[in-house]
């Protein structure tokens, strides 16, 4: 049996507010957008995975800044590729960074530089300027 989304909350979010959700880390809410879709819901939940705001986010969607969170639940970036797919794992900032690239630099940061040296990719502050 598959339960679809009612598609007044599938209108109710955007690109935008997808990013808004992952910079807030609000999971849950996240969560129950992308679960539960017919064909016709998940293609607009791949648009709007895939929308980044070049000019505010440097051109990061919603994935990047998953991707960089350490406390981002498993299941969550597994919903997003498994709707995005090859799509938003090549997906690019203005920089040419992937979301794996900011999920890799993060691992290394963590391993490499306990005290979090200014010259690693480094998101907090326009993360915390964002909200």
């Amino acid at each position: 049996m598959c339960i679809s989304t009612p598609i007044h909350v599938i209108k109710r979010y955007d690109g935008q507010s997808l990013i808004d959700l992952c910079l807030k880390r609000k999971w849950d809410e996240l969560r129950n957008y992308l679960k539960y879709s017919n064909e016709q819901e998940l293609q607009m939940k791949k648009e709007m995975l895939l929308w980044k705001n070049k000019g505010h986010h440097n051109g990061r969607g919603c994935f990047h800044y998953a991707c960089y969170w350490s406390n981002v639940p498993m299941d969550i970036i597994e919903l997003m590729v498994e709707i995005g797919g090859q799509d938003l794992l090549n997906s690019t900032d203005n920089d040419g960074f992937t979301a794996l690239g900011y999920a890799g630099s993060k691992i290394l940061r963590q391993k490499f530089e306990p005290a979090h040296e200014s010259n690693s990719l480094d998101l907090e502050e326009e993360i915390e300027f964002s909200i």
